[in-house]
């Protein structure tokens, strides 16, 4: 009773006598109960329990049984209600048959045929009954564009910040449009004609100091696609800021923060081609604090360069494990175990700095040949098949070893084998050793997003990024995931040096494994769409998980991973924080476990703090690997079973 009633007041006279009608209720029960017959009853009204003189049943239950024929049919009438079931409350004379509907259904019913509601306090009017509700222009619009889209109906009023549920079809069910299948084959047709070679994604790996730059920069000279004009520009600036050593890598590190520094900063893209291939090079930074960068710019590649130092003291501190709880340990370590949780396969060991040692090429071999010894086993715990990956020495600095042969001089006084451009040359393009055709017919539309700025007007946005699988055709209708926006194709091309769109007409389409540059238009809000996102085919959105269960393996960590532990999770390009739920021990029968270690292969269960655009590796393993990271270490590598 709501306080401050007058019904709530204890001195307020009802007019009703409280003990009166106690003592009116215990005549009533006792006069019913002694009418009764012999047989039990089924049911039994008792609404209040008597707190003064016993009943006339009270009373019969008390008395000694052989004191005559009313005494004991007292008793049998007792020993009936004490072997009978006692209801408290009144219910139907016999058991319900299902055979008509429940009263919780009766309600129901009544309450979806929008029945009369009681009026609430206050002299309110009741609210509408639940029933269809008229839409305004923007709702039917909605509604319509969720239709085509094929997103499933919209979300309640109170789960607005929920994303649209779609459709989920296995890929393996997908079969491409006509009008992508000519497109692709028109693609294939133009390229083939104008003698396009293959393309190929590669990253530079390895410690920090260890020359990724300077090599990379020398090559780009020795192929000719640096001016001569800014090469000797470069050198003038790099002497003036009295880092004339630097000037080669310079051609690369172009930022003033990563020149000022001595290091590279961000990945840093370029496009050239060799005798065999069209290559996109990506030069990931060494330092530890910038392995988030070296993480996206692994993602993209289908081979890598793993660039190791080998004067003294300069291996080893590059492949140095962890040696207690604040230690992180060496970027080659570290970066040849991403790079093969991230996919990639091949690989070319390039040493550098042999020059330092001392000019004896004995020396330097033995060096080499030290150095392998060392980290060749470890490639090979890493995953990496022994026929996949090549050794070479080289210099960027005297440019040893990149193109040609040499003059018996430096490396050539006793290195044999083959140049950095033949191994570039040796990567097999593309994933698995699938065509670029085959991985755009076999599954459907998916584009990664690595970069992404306005386009100048409402609704638009420039993209930058690699084609995972499908095609793209310009002018065709897209989805952005994880956001959920619809979007138009505007403009469309491959991708050049910076993320700029090549020249020329737009292609037929592009297809997998092509450095994609293009314009969306019509996009709600474009500022959602970044780093991360997935353009996808409508009819078959990328699912926006918030969370996964992933097979992953320990590295080597301080201590124990815990259940409820914060983590950095990275798939593709995309960042996200995550907590581990759960924790099992793999194998055929996985058992939980209360922590993990090092070395450990195991089943975690991963809550992002927001949903990702992913999908399980076994459909797509591009955009199914996964990091785990944490105060700046590597904890754990692996792929995405199970979407939750």
């Amino acid at each position: 009773m709501r306080k401050g009633s007058k019904y709530y007041e204890e001195d307020y006279d009802d007019g009703y006598d409280d003990e009166e009608e106690e003592e009116d209720e215990e005549e009533w029960y006792a006069e019913e109960t002694a009418a009764q017959p012999p047989a039990a009853p089924q049911h039994v009204q008792r609404t209040r329990v008597a707190k003064t003189a016993p009943s006339a049943l009270g009373k019969g239950l008390t008395q000694t049984p052989g004191a005559g024929k009313a005494e004991g049919a007292k008793t049998a009438q007792a020993a009936a209600l004490r072997s009978a079931p006692q209801p408290l409350v009144p219910g139907p004379a016999g058991p319900f048959r299902f055979d008509t509907p429940s009263p919780d259904d009766a309600a129901r019913e009544a309450a979806a045929r929008g029945g009369a509601r009681k009026k609430p306090p206050g002299g309110q009017p009741p609210p509408p009954a639940p029933g269809p509700a008229a839409k305004d222009g923007t709702e039917e619009v909605s509604e319509a564009l969720r239709s085509k889209l094929q997103l499933g109906a919209a979300p309640a009023e109170d789960q607005a910040t929920q994303l649209p549920p779609a459709p989920r079809h296995a890929l393996s069910a997908y079969e491409p449009s006509a009008e992508v299948a000519r497109a692709c084959a028109a693609t294939v047709a133009e390229e083939s004609a104008a003698g396009a070679k293959p393309r190929l994604h590669l990253v530079v790996l390895g410690h920090v100091d260890a020359g990724k730059s300077t090599l990379m920069g020398r090559f780009l000279v020795e192929l000719g696609l640096v001016p001569q004009r800014v090469v000797h520009k470069t050198q003038r600036e790099a002497a003036a800021a009295g880092k004339g050593s630097f000037a080669w890598a310079w051609m690369l590190d172009e930022r003033p923060e990563e020149r000022a520094r001595g290091v590279t900063v961000e990945v840093a893209m370029t496009r050239f081609e060799t005798s065999q291939r069209q290559v996109t090079l990506l030069d990931a930074p060494g330092h530890r604090d910038f392995v988030p960068a070296m993480i996206a710019g692994a993602a993209q590649a289908d081979a890598a360069l793993l660039v190791v130092d080998c004067s003294v003291g300069g291996f080893e501190a590059g492949f140095a494990p962890p040696s207690g709880p604040g230690s992180i340990g060496g970027q080659t370590r570290e970066h040849a175990q991403l790079a093969r949780s991230l996919g990639i396969s091949q690989l070319a060991v390039v040493g550098t700095k042999l020059d330092a040692i001392s000019g004896d090429p004995e020396e330097q071999a033995a060096r080499f040949a030290a150095v392998r010894g060392s980290l060749e086993p470890f490639l090979k715990s890493c995953g990496f098949a022994s026929r996949a990956v090549q050794w070479l020495p080289a210099s960027g600095v005297t440019g040893d070893n990149l193109r040609g042969r040499g003059d018996g001089t430096g490396l050539g006084a006793w290195w044999r084998g083959g140049t950095l451009e033949d191994a570039i040359d040796a990567f097999r393009p593309g994933s698995g050793g699938e065509s670029e055709r085959e991985r755009a017919l076999r599954l459907p539309l998916r584009l990664v997003v690595h970069e992404a700025a306005a386009a100048g007007s409402k609704g638009a946005a420039q993209l930058g990024g690699k084609l995972e699988a499908g095609a793209l055709l310009p002018g065709s209708r897209v989805l952005v995931m994880p956001s959920g926006q619809a979007a138009t194709v505007r403009t469309l091309g491959a991708e050049g040096a910076g993320g700029v769109a090549a020249g020329g007409s737009s292609p037929a389409a592009l297809l997998a494994g092509s450095g994609v540059s293009l314009t969306l238009a019509g996009l709600d809000d474009p500022g959602s769409v970044g780093p991360g996102s997935i353009v996808c085919d409508p009819a078959w959105p990328v699912p926006a998980a918030s969370a996964f269960r992933a097979r992953v393996l320990v590295l080597q960590v301080p201590g124990p991973i815990l259940p409820g532990q914060q983590v950095s999770v990275y798939c593709h390009a995309a960042k996200e924080s995550g907590t581990l739920r759960r924790l099992q021990q793999d194998g055929p029968s996985p058992r939980p476990a209360r922590f993990l270690v090092s070395g450990q292969r195991a089943l975690v269960e991963v809550a992002l703090a927001r949903p990702l655009a992913l999908e399980t590796a076994a459909d797509l393993p591009a955009l199914g690997r996964v990091v785990l990271r944490d105060g700046g270490r590597t904890l754990a590598v692996g792929l995405i079973i199970e979407l939750l």
